[in-house]
């Protein structure tokens, strides 16, 4: 299984996730990839609530993480996290983007992270 992250998501890692909780919540995510509820209009992306450490909030009010697996190609892609407490929902220009994004090659640098080029 390859995952894939946004440079937004990946330079935002030490702000939603301390300590050892990003690695759990990874686990998580390659052993589980459909666990997330697919968000409507949005090509197959899938947000999936995770424990806020930070905040001493658990998953029903803490982050939300927006990804996309590909099956076919195992791959899970990792767009954005947010805390639920910031923001209720995706904002029209959020849902536009993560749509456009969800359409884009991988090997995008100017998008993605990429572990080799960085």
């Amino acid at each position: 299984m390859r995952v894939v992250f946004t440079k937004v998501f990946f330079n935002s890692i030490d702000h939603y996730f301390p300590d050892d909780s990003f690695v759990s919540f990874l686990h998580r995510l390659i052993q589980s990839p459909t666990l997330g509820a697919v968000v409507p209009g949005l090509g197959g992306i899938r947000k999936i609530r995770a424990p806020d450490r930070i905040a001493s909030l658990g998953t029903r009010s803490g982050l939300r993480v927006l990804y996309r697996y590909y099956q076919q190609q195992q791959i899970i892609v990792v767009y954005l996290a947010y805390r639920k407490r910031d923001q209720e929902d995706l904002l029209p220009h959020q849902r536009a983007y993560l749509l456009h994004l969800s359409q884009t090659d991988f090997e995008d640098e100017d998008i993605w992270y990429n572990p080799q080029n960085n």
